[in-house]
């Protein structure tokens, strides 16, 4: 084990009385941790006992410099102790230090409040200050001003209230109400229902869905599976599985008539005495379709790849 220098051994000393463990103590002095705790144990100083008594002793002078809205970094700074050791005592202790963005924020409120009072928009004040429309209005708010779209308080109401009975009783939609008086649909809503009135709903022409059940039928037709048809035209299998019982494409028995004649020769091949297995790779389908075919026609299906008895 490499000898440590007496300057290395006072620095770990020295920041092990600071309130620092041996992990943060090993990354700063380039030398495991287990080598810092026999150092220090050599030492004859405690780890546990050094931690306690640093945090008791800082700890008044970082609650005070919280008041003063210093974050962790300016905190830890100014105790002189790592940032790491700082952030673990605040953990411990259920503190939180300011960030950067919180006290500008904090900062910020009582002239943007002002601002707003003064009838100056949310939207001017957020580009003003740097920050979201939305952030404005949630921290004004608790700070009891509210704004509404378009930066219009709800204090407003009152004289725009005739206008939204005018403007219904003519027989506009609320939708628009709101949006020629600069409020929300939802406010104006609100005070027509107040009133007794039933907001006027716009009305949304019906979306028209192509008729597609020759192109699907088609497809079928040509020699397509359902999952192919469904794939290529991009509707669900469900869909095309409908309108093809609606064309009447099938007989009794759940056959298509477009495979009407492939059925016949599966059940002929089946007789004959190949298994189900030979039978789907002859015809080139699947086992469930074939052996759908075979149910349907009263044929016993055995399992994959058993020839019937004699």
């Amino acid at each position: 084990m490499d000898p440590i220098s007496p300057d290395l051994l006072s620095y770990i000393v020295r920041a092990h009385h600071q309130g620092a463990n041996a992990e943060e103590i090993s990354v700063s002095a380039e030398i495991p941790a287990y080598r810092v705790r026999i150092l220090l144990k050599e030492a004859g100083l405690s780890l546990t006992a050094a931690k306690r008594s640093a945090k008791r002793q800082h700890l008044p002078l970082i609650q005070t410099l919280i008041a003063k809205k210093r974050t962790a970094p300016e905190i830890a700074d100014e105790i002189n102790v790592p940032y790491t050791t700082l952030s673990r005592w605040l953990r411990q202790e259920g503190l939180t230090a300011y960030s950067e963005d919180q006290r500008r924020r904090e900062d910020a409120i009582p002239t943007m409040l002002k601002a707003a009072r003064a009838g100056e928009s949310r939207e001017s004040i957020a580009d003003r200050f740097g920050f979201t429309p939305d952030s404005v209005s949630r921290w004004l708010a608790k700070e009891g001003f509210r704004f509404q779209v378009g930066g219009r308080k709800i204090g407003k109401k009152p004289s725009l209230l005739p206008n939204v009975i005018a403007l219904h009783h003519a027989g506009i939609a609320a939708f628009d109400i709101a949006t020629q008086l600069g409020i929300h649909y939802g406010t104006a809503e609100i005070w027509l229902r107040e009133l007794g009135l039933t907001p006027i709903n716009k009305e949304r022409p019906a979306r028209l869905k192509p008729d597609r059940s020759d192109e699907i039928a088609e497809s079928y037709l040509k020699g397509n599976t359902i999952v192919e048809v469904a794939k290529e035209l991009n509707i669900s299998q469900d869909a095309v599985r409908k309108i093809i019982e609606e064309r009447g494409i099938t007989t009794e028995g759940g056959i298509y008539l477009r495979d009407r004649e492939q059925a016949a020769e599966a059940v002929r091949y089946f007789d004959m005495g190949m298994t189900l297995s030979d039978v789907c790779d002859t015809l080139g389908r699947s086992y469930q379709t074939v052996r759908g075919w075979l149910v349907a026609e009263g044929r016993q299906v055995r399992s994959p790849g058993r020839k019937p008895r004699a």
